[in-house]
């Protein structure tokens, strides 16, 4: 038996933990399908499986490395895991509740790896020095995304530095403002109070910075993010107790600053005409934010969130599947700007359509207990409780106006684990001193654990990262054969793609086949006899494939207008006329989900004016357009 020191295991999730904040946030891959979210969430992946077996061989050999499966905050993120696991059970897609679409890599597994990585973080991360290179970790990918963006600013006219998205950035880059705030403070300084004038100034230019950056992402919901943020610490900082005359100060000069801030917003809101508005962008866009088309666009989909709460009050319809609520609940005037939304941008409603009551519940149970816990450490470290308290409060202002992504769920659980931290997490000097002393031989509890670990990692990292990641350039290598008009290449591709099983990518690949086929391939276009032999096999590959998703995943809402389209071009331009019939019949059953959606009535319109059924195509158009406003 080879005797192993349990601090090597700890360090060792401890590299992995620190790599997670490091490369997560930084990297990405232009030759992946959605290259910025991609590449985060297989590398997640990777490095949690890589940590797992470690992790549990560490826990099995010493106690004191287990999480405090009595903490409120460990409970309340059970129960929630819980109430996503039930709720995707009880939706009305299973497949996509569980592992998502490749454009958004989320659902209930990838939640589930979240609270796992929040579980080894809180079981390694145990002293403050542990924290303070966490942090520093984080502070410097969110100083190299910015610069990153910055650099490119010619192909980034919003900043969306190495997270593809200017919304992303500006609500990972909250999270850094507020740990970057936690080095002021004199309970959580690297330096030594006489040296610490030139590293405050320092940190309050790199707060500057980043708040500059958040700026230039131009989005709307971080900034009010950012300003409830500045507006919450500035109210806690009154409650502290026994306030000396230079804090006394600080309150007052900060008081004037946000109120100045107050009144100039203000002034930009009620006067958008105003010279020094027009003159520049930025002040333009916050002065436009009440009539704004995404404004309105907004109002309507936290409306049909509502309308999809009522539908399904108790379990909701399932993570990831409000896009079967916005079909249900289709708005003209939204879908002018997004035709397929997912998402209602308010992660509050959208949890209450998703999942109900039930998945509410747990949401509260694990905000509650944040509170809860900041409210404790108020009593103990004001200054400490009030910047996080500020950071988390700008994390749900921004939140309330868009959705949770990658970005803030790396910063909110990262903040949750020193959340736990400080409540409890820690354990005595002396227990850390005797744990790295500790050297013994692997006993045969721990070998088990760490096959049996072993296998479940492996098998998780081959199905979860490896085939999604070797299989995902397939569609990326497709769509450009198809732009190229390489049909023949494409078809082979087509072929190759077709037998990858993986519940993570197959009904991405059938999808988007349909979409470039209808839309690139075959839409508006002459079609050459020398290319009509590919596209022919491709065509019945790719609606055989569709037809299958249709009848398994009955309320996925694109699938009926990229089925009930291909089949009708496919009668005109492929000689196959006994295929409009079946665009009729699909394209009807859609029109029973949603009957006011343009896409269908379009496509609709279409069959039946090539069936020559004018007298029901007139009847679909009048009863279409007596619901449109003029």
């Amino acid at each position: 038996m080879v005797p192993i020191a349990t601090h090597k295991l700890e360090r060792t999730v401890k590299m992995l933990m620190y790599a997670v904040l490091f490369i997560t946030p930084l990297i990405f891959s232009f030759g992946l399908f959605f290259p910025f979210i991609s590449a985060k969430v297989y590398t997640l992946r990777l490095l949690v499986g890589l940590a797992l077996p470690f992790w549990a061989v560490l826990m099995a050999r010493s106690k004191t490395h287990w999480p405090n499966f009595k903490n409120y905050l460990v409970i309340s993120i059970m129960v929630l895991l819980a109430g996503y696991v039930l709720t995707g059970f009880t939706g009305v897609d299973i497949m996509r509740s569980f592992f998502s679409t490749v454009e958004r890599s989320d659902g209930v597994i990838q939640f589930g790896i979240w609270a796992v990585y929040f579980l080894m973080l809180v079981t390694v991360l145990k002293t403050k020095r542990d924290w303070q290179i966490a942090f520093l970790i984080f502070i410097v990918t969110g100083l190299v995304s910015s610069v990153f963006g910055l650099l490119n600013s010619d192909t980034q006219l919003r900043l969306y530095g190495t997270f593809g998205n200017p919304s992303f950035l500006g609500a990972f880059l909250l999270f850094v403002i507020g740990f970057t705030a936690l080095f002021l403070l004199k309970s959580f300084s690297l330096l030594r109070q006489p040296q610490r004038y030139g590293q405050v100034i320092a940190l309050t230019l790199l707060m500057v910075f980043f708040a500059a950056v958040i700026v230039l992402t131009q989005t709307r919901g971080d900034y009010i993010g950012f300003l409830a943020g500045l507006l919450t610490f500035a109210v806690l900082i009154h409650f502290f107790p026994g306030k000396s005359l230079q804090l006394k100060k600080f309150v007052v000069g900060l008081d004037i600053a946000l109120v100045t801030l107050l009144v100039f917003l203000s002034f930009v809101l009620t006067h958008p005409s105003a010279p020094l508005v027009e003159r520049y962008s930025l002040l333009k866009r916050v002065a436009n934010s009440i009539e704004a088309n995404s404004v309105s666009e907004r109002l309507t989909e936290w409306r049909i969130a509502l309308e999809g709460f009522k539908d399904r009050p108790l379990f909701g319809w399932g993570a990831e599947n409000f896009i079967s609520v916005s079909n249900k609940h289709y708005d003209y005037h939204v879908g002018l700007i997004d035709q397929w939304f997912d998402r209602p941008h308010n992660q509050i409603l959208q949890i209450l359509a998703e999942g109900g009551i039930t998945l509410f519940a747990g949401y509260v149970l694990v905000i509650g207990s944040l509170v809860f816990f900041l409210y404790r450490i108020f009593k103990k470290d004001p200054f400490m409780a009030s910047v996080l308290g500020a950071t988390f409060a700008a994390y749900v202002a921004q939140d309330f106006f868009l959705f949770d992504t990658f970005a803030t769920y790396l910063g909110f659980f990262t903040f949750l684990g020193f959340s736990y931290f400080l409540e409890h997490g820690y354990y005595p000097v002396s227990a850390m001193s005797e744990a790295k002393r500790e050297t013994r031989v692997v006993s045969s509890t721990e070998i088990f654990v760490g096959a049996a670990t072993s296998i479940a990692a492996l098998a998780f990292i081959w199905y979860a990262v490896w085939v999604p990641y070797r299989s995902n350039p397939l569609i990326l290598e497709y769509n450009a054969t198809i732009d190229a008009e390489l049909y023949s290449d494409a078809d082979t591709i087509l072929e190759t793609s077709f037998t990858i099983s993986s519940p993570y990518l197959a009904f991405d690949i059938k999808k988007s086949a349909g979409w470039e086929l209808l839309l690139k391939a075959l839409q508006d276009k002459e079609i050459k006899p020398e290319d009509k032999p590919a596209l022919v096999s491709m065509y019945k590959k790719v609606t055989n494939a569709l037809a299958d998703l249709n009848r398994e995943r009955p309320f996925e809402p694109q699938m009926y207008y990229i089925l009930g389209s291909l089949y009708r071009i496919g009668s005109e331009s492929l000689g196959m006329p006994e295929d409009l019939t079946k665009s009729e019949a699909v394209l009807k059953r859609a029109l029973t989900l949603a009957p006011m959606r343009i896409e269908y009535v379009d496509a609709m319109s279409q069959a039946l004016l090539a069936e020559k059924k004018f007298d029901e195509l007139e009847t679909l158009i009048k009863n279409f357009t007596a619901h449109i406003d003029p």
